[in-house]
């Protein structure tokens, strides 16, 4: 155990909905780390978990966690930047009670995010689900998450562990008045600065979406992908300057790797970012080109 009187390196933020039946996994994961110099800050605004006496006698032995009611209800997103703001360390960790952590996870993440000297690294992701949902599952480095934001998000929030002041420098914070899609934009403002995001080819997390009652609502997975569309398409309007570009745009699928049946339309719309791309020079030709000979 590190001196408690030691200002800590790592902040762990731990947003929490429900007292589900992970949720001390969850915990004990984030405890048993081999990185030993981290505070963890608990945000829920369930009672059960605040006044659950085994939590209460978690934390109090051990005095790095730190268990804080969430007065803005109903959003991870207001959590998460509660926790940002609340945050005494340089670097930022997110998990939640969805999450298993590799019991490395945040000294690789350390090792990883300050020998490339990134502002962001997140890691690859086990995902555990009974309703067959798909997620990207690739490492990805800058240079390719440059191009690659402006179609999908390749990184997992979750997962994520980050540079505090970089993102600072930039005013760069999650935007709690989105109630969706958050993620989304958090990783391509951090893009959009020029600071350095990749996801390390290691899985250093097991996530359980059948236990995040986000997941599973309708309603937020609906809105989830209007909101998700809306920051895609804003992006990719720096590339277009006529309508029925835009259009053939809204025909591309959100996740990597394309579905077949979209194959001409993504290669049609990268063709044209190609051209538009010789004039600005916003990415590096050989990465579309990279992406075009995957589909």
């Amino acid at each position: 155990m590190f001196d408690l009187n030691e200002t800590p390196k790592l902040s762990v933020i731990m947003p929490c909905k429900n007292n589900n039946a992970m949720f001390l996994k969850s915990l004990n994961s984030i405890i048993c780390q081999t990185y030993k110099n981290f505070e963890l800050i608990i945000i829920t605004e369930n009672k059960e978990i605040l006044n659950d006496p085994i939590v209460k006698n978690i934390v109090n032995d051990d005095k790095r966690i730190i268990l804080i009611e969430n007065k803005d209800k109903n959003t991870y997103a207001t959590a998460l930047k509660q926790g940002i703001l609340y945050s005494k360390a340089d670097y930022v960790a997110f998990s939640d009670n969805c999450s298993i952590n590799n019991i490395n996870r945040f000294e690789k993440q350390l090792g990883y995010l300050k020998e490339k000297e990134l502002a962001l690294v997140c890691s690859l992701v086990n995902f555990i689900s009974q309703r067959n949902l798909e997620y990207p599952h690739k490492s990805v480095t800058f240079c390719e998450a440059k191009l690659w934001i402006n179609f999908f998000n390749p990184f997992f929030l979750m997962s994520a562990l980050f540079n505090k002041k970089k993102l600072s420098e930039k005013n760069i914070n999650i935007l709690s008045s989105l109630t969706y899609a958050y993620d989304y934009f958090f990783i391509q403002e951090i893009i959009n600065n020029d600071l350095k995001a990749e996801v390390m080819p290691d899985i250093l997390l097991e996530y359980n979406t059948d236990y995040n009652n986000e997941f599973s609502d309708d309603n937020f997975i609906a809105n989830r992908k209007i909101s998700k569309n809306e920051i895609q398409y804003g992006l990719l309007k720096r590339f277009f300057d006529n309508n029925d570009e835009m259009l053939l745009v809204k025909n591309l699928l959100e996740n990597y790797p394309f579905q077949p049946y979209a194959t001409n339309n993504v290669i049609s719309a990268l063709e044209k970012i190609k051209c538009k791309n010789s004039e600005r020079k916003i990415v590096d030709e050989y990465l579309i080109n990279k992406l075009m000979s995957t589909l």
